[in-house]
């Protein structure tokens, strides 16, 4: 019952309304979920990372970029990875982003030194 309203959540913003950005890269999703540990150290962020229980080669990261975030501040990643060694990652906001943001949003995914919060 308590992660219902997370799931809700997560549900209106899969929409297309709200998708900025989709992006292919080589990596596992053991990467990407090492890369956001170690964002988390660097930056100070945070992150909630779902793998679904019945389909392994897919995931969910909620990223915050400051603790404690809500959703409407967070950027949902939806992660697939195919046995080719490639990772599609589509990303939702409620906020808009330019294409900049967008771009940077999928680099953290791959490089934990991008920080959210600082201007690049």
């Amino acid at each position: 019952m308590a992660t219902a309203p997370v799931d809700e959540g997560q549900s209106t913003l899969r929409q297309d309304l709200y998708k900025r950005d989709e992006y292919r890269f080589y990596a596992s999703l053991a990467d990407v979920q090492q890369n956001l540990f170690a964002n988390q150290r660097l930056c100070g962020s945070e992150f909630d990372w779902v793998l679904d229980p019945y389909q392994i080669h897919y995931a969910t990261v909620v990223y915050k970029p400051q603790p404690g975030a809500e959703l409407k501040e967070s950027i949902l990643f939806d992660l697939t990875s195919y046995g080719t060694g490639y990772v599609v990652a589509t990303v939702y906001s409620y906020f808009p982003m330019s294409g900049k943001e967008a771009t940077k949003a999928l680099r953290i995914l791959q490089d934990p030194k991008v920080c959210w919060a600082t201007e690049e």
